[in-house]
């Protein structure tokens, strides 16, 4: 997947080239196609604010956009470069790579990586 979460692009098993598929705009709460409301993660379609709000509690826990907001909110109450900072990077860049989002993915893990070398040291495990 690409950065435009409505195309999917695959490779051809015969010629090895990328192909790009349309993915249908299917509503994460009812399922009807052709959602036209989408998330501002980008993950998302609802065709009405009503399924989007049925939605939100199981979206919430993979939606990169409030999480971000989440992410901002605890560096200006802990300081950029706390261990917690740390994990919530780590967490925004794991969802970023399920969603095959990988340059946003390997931004967030990176960050997370130079915090847990800040704070534990070069050789810790974290």
């Amino acid at each position: 997947l690409g950065r435009d979460l409505g195309r999917l692009h695959l490779v051809s098993a015969d010629s090895g080239m990328p192909v790009e598929v349309n993915r249908p705009k299917k509503c994460g709460a009812c399922g009807a196609a052709g959602a036209p409301l989408r998330c501002p993660c980008k993950s998302a379609y609802f065709c009405a604010a009503g399924c989007q709000r049925e939605a939100w509690p199981a979206h919430r826990q993979v939606c990169t956009f409030d999480l971000l907001k989440k992410l901002e909110k605890l560096r200006v109450r802990l300081g950029r470069d706390d261990a917690a900072v740390g994990e919530a990077a780590y967490e925004v860049g794991e969802l970023f790579q399920d969603q095959d989002r990988l340059d946003e993915a390997s931004e967030w893990t990176l960050e997370a990586l130079r915090i847990f070398r800040q704070t534990y040291g070069e050789n810790h495990p974290n």
